[in-house]
């Protein structure tokens, strides 16, 4: 398999280890080797949850279980993800596939029973989606003359808004209207 795996150009072989030619590929293998650890509710998938280079793959593996639920219109396997990855982790990881997804339009009603979590929409709307639909722009030239202070601003605040990553997001957000009106709105000052 290996020998086929290097033939295609997907693997490289080089001091008797493999790796794969580009990340996706490998962050793709990682995925289905958690989703095997999910679904076998095996405890060694929690050693990969603070582990950075697993973190696309987990990003991954949340897309694929928002994708099958919206899919199958259940919620078993958004359930079942949070269930292995409980806390704040797993709700950020399954708010980022949603709002980051090709089609959000069509996962982010999955996260409609998410609504009634504590804090959910402070994440959804804070953390993740500013991060997911601003990204940072790149540094100017007259960049590198700036202090400390003026790049911690320039990386947190200069941000340009990716506007078809938005509607999804705002249209969901319209239809929820009345639960964001009767949330605490210190839910949204208290982190």
């Amino acid at each position: 398999a290996l020998r086929t795996l290097q033939r295609h150009a997907i693997v490289t072989v080089r001091d008797g280890f493999a790796a794969f030619e580009h990340p996706l590929i490998g962050d793709y293998a990682r995925a289905r080797h958690l989703k095997s650890l999910l679904l076998a509710e095996d405890p060694t998938l929690q050693k990969y949850l603070d582990r950075p280079e697993w973190r696309s793959a987990l990003q991954m593996l949340a897309a694929m279980h928002l994708e099958a639920s919206a899919r199958t219109g259940a919620q078993e396997e958004v359930t079942l993800l949070l269930a292995h990855i409980p806390g704040d982790f797993g709700i950020d990881l399954v708010c980022d596939a949603a709002v980051s997804a090709l089609y959000s339009g069509r996962v982010l009603p999955v996260l409609d029973p998410l609504l009634s979590t504590v804090g959910f929409l402070h994440r959804l709307l804070l953390r993740v989606w500013a991060n997911v639909t601003s990204p940072v722009r790149l540094k100017p030239s007259f960049a590198e003359g700036f202090t400390l202070r003026e790049r911690l601003w320039w990386d947190t605040e200069a941000r340009i808004p990716v506007h078809p990553q938005w509607t999804p997001v705002i249209t969901w957000l319209i239809a929820h209207r009345a639960v964001i009106r009767s949330s605490d709105p210190l839910t949204f000052v208290r982190d």
